[in-house]
């Protein structure tokens, strides 16, 4: 089994923890509260023979949280920068966000995502505006709807193959451990809240 740590970081209320609701088979709830603090999720899973234990992390988008972006990603190997395509606000405070990024090894990887893709109608965001700043930081693009199960897997697949072309399941591997004989349950997730820095 190997852990692989993922990030979701951005602004307030762009839908990060319902995209990571609907990663773990939950339907979002369009009245979900804005995470305050850190909350993370588990989840195991397999793919292509590979055993995968997930470290979901989704960071508040509150201002005075992004002083702990660097501690919090020591250990990650991909991050997910998330805007909402109906906001030119929460668009305009990407930059912000990718300029407190820490510099990593060449493992690490970042998708910028422009969530809320269903509601056309009220878009604020050019999606060939989101490329050009996923491309101005070496990121990659994708926009998707937290509320539709198949664009969040394809979001997760898309990380999933960035980091394995960069062979980081390969460099892992030499450091897993023989697997006990304990049962593990396939997509078996949970959820628990790290408020430690709500000052």
């Amino acid at each position: 089994m190997m852990d692989v740590r993922l990030f979701f970081l951005g602004p307030t209320n762009v839908g990060k923890t319902s995209i990571l609701e609907q990663l773990n088979g939950k339907q979002p709830d369009k009245k979900t509260e804005s995470t305050i603090g850190v909350s993370y999720y588990t989840k195991e899973i397999e793919l292509e023979s590979l055993k995968l234990n997930l470290e979901l992390w989704d960071m508040s988008g509150q201002d005075r949280f992004k002083d702990l972006i660097e501690f919090y990603l020591a250990e990650t190997h991909g991050c997910f920068i998330v805007y909402d395509i109906t906001s030119l606000e929460s668009f305009n405070k990407i930059n912000e966000w990718f300029n407190k990024l820490p510099k990593k090894d060449q493992y690490f990887s970042i998708i910028l995502v422009g969530n809320k893709s269903d509601l056309k109608k009220d878009r604020r965001v050019r999606e060939k505006d989101g490329i050009e700043l996923a491309n101005k930081y070496n990121a990659e693009f994708f926009e998707t709807n937290a509320y539709d199960s198949k664009s969040i897997e394809n979001l997760f697949k898309k990380m999933y193959n960035i980091l394995k072309g960069k062979g980081l399941f390969d460099e892992l591997l030499k450091y897993v451990e023989i697997p006990s004989e304990r049962k593990i349950k396939k997509n078996e997730s949970h959820r628990q809240e790290c408020r430690c820095y709500n000052f």
